[in-house]
């Protein structure tokens, strides 16, 4: 097996392989690979798998800061980062030896870590050395959209979530299925990032604009607008790959809570997929914890919960315990990254993650 960086040069296969493999997703497009990197802000380092000539898996990754820990490498955090061709008894050799090569290749760079994200049903959790730090932190809930809108409704979403839906339909809430402007998702953006306490890097704003002008409307994603008395007051948007979809962004204004914008878009972009012929609908990833906020509202949808297990290398015990064995569990807990000031936050370059 070799392992090859990503270049121009095998552009092609890397396209063929995402695009015939069952559990790929947008996110391993280069499409958002490009994305990415005009942002400046997540460093990709794309890898190829191969055995002789044959390509048989490929693995995205990022460069990512851990202030003032260190600098590592992590896979996709929306879903499996790593894909592999279905080739059985061989999956462990492959891994193994793909493993090797990325624990040297972070210690030729310099790194502290690295992290891979699998979903719990992935062969491949099963075949991860012991030496890997495993958490299991967050999941998403995946909704099968071929059982049909009124199936859903009836049997599938919770009554809490059935109810707050007919409330907004009563109170006038409607759908504009135009794609918006940057700055109205943006504006709804600050306004729930600040409701819920979050971090809110100005930055960001790059990011919406990018994906606005690289990809197209209703068909790399799908925006969805709830309006109230002709003003926009929550939106929706969902990547979109062969017949599934994936929750990126949901935002609403504070002051129209009460009309249940959220649950209302949830519902109508249920619709509108199954409508055009989606499977499934990916909600993004949540904390696993059932009594966080985000796991509740999610959870009443009728998805099914999907946990991720991630698995660290680090190169040192010393760094494994400054980053996951307390200091940064500490730095989390306390919310140290919330009171650093934002001009000091923006220009740490990469991304934080704490």
């Amino acid at each position: 097996m070799k392992i090859l960086k990503l270049t121009k040069m095998n552009y092609i296969d890397w396209d063929s392989f995402v695009l015939d493999h069952p559990d790929a997703t947008f996110f391993h497009t280069l499409k958002w690979m490009q994305i990415l990197r005009k942002y400046e802000f997540e460093k990709p380092f794309y890898l190829l798998l191969y055995d002789q000539s044959d390509i048989i898996g490929v693995l995205p990754l990022y460069f990512v800061n851990v202030f003032p820990f260190g600098r590592g490498l992590t896979s996709l955090l929306d879903c499996n980062g790593l894909l592999m061709e279905d080739i059985k008894i061989y999956n462990k050799y492959f891994l193994l030896e793909m493993l090797r090569t990325l624990e040297n290749i972070i210690k030729k760079y310099g790194l502290t870590f690295f992290k891979l994200r699998f979903q719990s049903p992935s062969p491949l959790n099963q075949f991860m050395p012991n030496y890997y730090v495993k958490h299991r932190e967050y999941c998403t809930f995946l909704l099968d959209l071929s059982q049909g809108t009124e199936h859903i409704f009836k049997y599938k979403l919770h009554k809490k979530a059935r109810n707050a839906i007919r409330k907004a339909i009563k109170l006038g809430v409607k759908i504009d299925k135009r794609c918006p402007k940057v700055e109205t998702y943006w504006m709804l953006y600050r306004e729930t990032i600040t409701r819920s306490k979050g971090i809110l890097d100005d930055n960001r704003i790059k990011l919406f604009r990018l994906i606005w002008s690289q990809l197209k409307h209703g068909e790399d994603f799908i925006t969805l607008t709830a309006t109230f008395e002709n003003k926009p007051i929550g939106g929706i948007m969902a990547f979109l790959f062969k017949d599934k979809a994936y929750v990126w962004y949901n935002a609403s204004l504070s002051r129209y809570l009460y009309l249940n914008p959220n649950e209302f878009l949830y519902w109508k972009l249920i619709e509108e997929l199954a409508d055009k012929g989606y499977r499934h609908l990916d909600f993004g990833p949540s904390l696993l914890n059932p009594a966080e906020g985000h796991y509740l509202f999610k959870s009443r949808f009728g998805g099914t919960v999907i946990p991720f297990n991630d698995y660290s290398y680090f190169t040192s015990k010393i760094r494994y315990f400054m980053i996951e064995g307390g200091a940064l569990w500490l730095a989390k807990k306390l919310g140290v990254r919330k009171k650093i000031p934002q001009a000091i936050l923006q220009k740490v370059s990469g991304r934080m993650i704490f």
